[in-house]
C-alpha cells in the first residue's frame, strides 16, 4: 500500500503520487510502471491531459500482472473547462471511465473554476461551476466515484459553491502551492472546513530545481541533510500535511522523489524553511483569482 501522510481534512490521500501533466508514450509508461513497483499507489491526470487511453492502458498491465489491485490504487481525474455544465460533465466522467477501462473513479475534480470560450469576469462561470458539480454529486450517488472536489478554487468559489450545496462540500482542493507561494490563507480556510489541500507544481515545474531560482536556506538544508533539492520541497510540503503529485517521467526520478518520505525535518528545520522571506509570491501555472 501507498504511504499516507496524515492531513486535515475529509479524506487521507497516498503522500506523493504520480502526477502525468504532459506525460505520453514511453515517459507515462515508466513513471506508471516503476512508480508502482516503488510503492506509488495514487495517479493523477485530467481529461485535458490527453492520456487516459494510455493510463486505462498501463493500469490493465497493471492489476493483471499483480503489481497491485484495482484496491489499492487511487484514481484522480478531472472535467475539462470545455465539459463545465451538467451534460458536458456527466459524459465527461463517463468517457474518462470508458477511457481509463475502470468502473469507479476514486476521485474527480472540477479541473478549473471557469469554462471554456467565457469570459472569466462572466457570472456565467459561477452556474455551469453549480451545474458540473451536480452531475458529480449524481456520478458519485451512481457508485461511478468515491469522492468530489475541485482544483484551482479560491476562497470565494469554494464559499459560493459550499453555499449552494452544504451537504456536499468538496473533500480535496488541489490547488498551485510550494515554497515560494504558501497559500496560507486558503490552506486555514480548507482546514477549518475539512477540505484536504493537495499540492501541484511543488518543484515549480522544475525552475526550482534547474537553478533559474535560488533558495539558499533550501539549498542549505539539502546539502546538511544529503537530500537533493527536490526532496527538500516535497518533503517540506509532505511533512506541513500537504500531500504531492509530482511529474516524473524516468526511473531515477521516480525513487528520488519516493526517497523524500525516508527523511524527517526537525521542528527547527521545518521553521527555518517557514521562515523564508519572498519577494512577492511566486505563481508558475495560472492564476484562478482572475475568475469570476
Amino acid at each position: 500500500m501507498g504511504v499516507f501522510v496524515p492531513v486535515v481534512g475529509s479524506i487521507n490521500l497516498p503522500a506523493i503520487g504520480i502526477g502525468t501533466f504532459q506525460l505520453k508514450g514511453e515517459n507515462l509508461r515508466t513513471a506508471i510502471l516503476e512508480g508502482v513497483k516503488t510503492g506509488y499507489r495514487l495517479i493523477d491526470t485530467a481529461e485535458v491531459y490527453r492520456n487516459e487511453e494510455e493510463i486505462g492502458v498501463i493500469l490493465n498491465e497493471v492489476f493483471n500482472t499483480g503489481l497491485c489491485s484495482r484496491e489499492e490504487m487511487w484514481i484522480t481525474t478531472k472535467i475539462s473547462p470545455k465539459s463545465q455544465g451538467y451534460e458536458k460533465a456527466y459524459k465527461s466522467i463517463q468517457n474518462s471511465l470508458k477511457n481509463l477501462n475502470l468502473k469507479y473513479l476514486n476521485l474527480v475534480l472540477i479541473h478549473w473554476p471557469g469554462a471554456a470560450n467565457i469570459a472569466v469576469t462572466n457570472l456565467r462561470n459561477a452556474e455551469l461551476r453549480k451545474e458540473t458539480y451536480q452531475a458529480m454529486i449524481k456520478a458519485k450517488d451512481e457508485g461511478l466515484i468515491k469522492f468530489i472536489g475541485v482544483s484551482n478554487f479560491n476562497e470565494n468559489h469554494l464559499t459560493k459553491l459550499i453555499d449552494a450545496f452544504p451537504r456536499s462540500v468538496p473533500t480535496v482542493n488541489q490547488i498551485e502551492v510550494h515554497i515560494q507561494l504558501p497559500q496560507l490563507s486558503l490552506i486555514e480556510f480548507c482546514k477549518k472546513r475539512g477540505i484536504t489541500v493537495q499540492g501541484y507544481s511543488t518543484l515549480g515545474q522544475g525552475k526550482l530545481l534547474n537553478g533559474s531560482i535560488s533558495i539558499p536556506t533550501v539549498e542549505y538544508i539539502a546539502k546538511t541533510k544529503n537530500m537533493t533539492i527536490a526532496q527538500v520541497l516535497l518533503r517540506y510540503s509532505i511533512q506541513q500535511g500537504i500531500p504531492v503529485i509530482p511529474k516524473m517521467s524516468s526511473k531515477e526520478r521516480v525513487l528520488e522523489n519516493f526517497n523524500c518520505l525516508t527523511f524527517k525535518f526537525t521542528k527547527e528545520e521545518m521553521a527555518l524553511l517557514s521562515s523564508i522571506e519572498l519577494d512577492g509570491e511566486t505563481r508558475f501555472t495560472w492564476d484562478p483569482n482572475s475568475v469570476t
